[in-house]
């Protein structure tokens, strides 16, 4: 069992080797919570292909972690690190 505000550790995304011609990153299972936005480093969608639109954060301990894109804190999250970057 995952501790509150702690990035799950599962098997959520897919990477395909290089030579393959489907979607480059999918997410399959999403982040049931939230996870604090201090956490976050950055982000990467999720390629227009794949069966679910996510978002795939990248934490400051280089973990990938598949969120839902519409829910509002992960919009908030993702503006905030869009801001930041420039």
């Amino acid at each position: 069992m995952t501790q509150p505000n702690t990035p799950y550790q599962g098997d959520q995304h897919m990477r395909n080797p290089s030579d393959a011609n489907g979607p480059d990153n999918c997410c399959f299972k999403l982040y049931p919570g939230r996870i604090q936005a201090n956490f976050i480093k950055s982000y990467q969608l999720t390629d227009d292909r794949c069966p679910k639109s996510a978002v795939i954060f990248i934490t400051k301990k280089s973990r990938s972690v598949c969120v839902d894109l519409s829910a509002s804190w992960t919009q908030s999250i993702m503006k905030s690190l869009d801001q930041s970057t420039f």
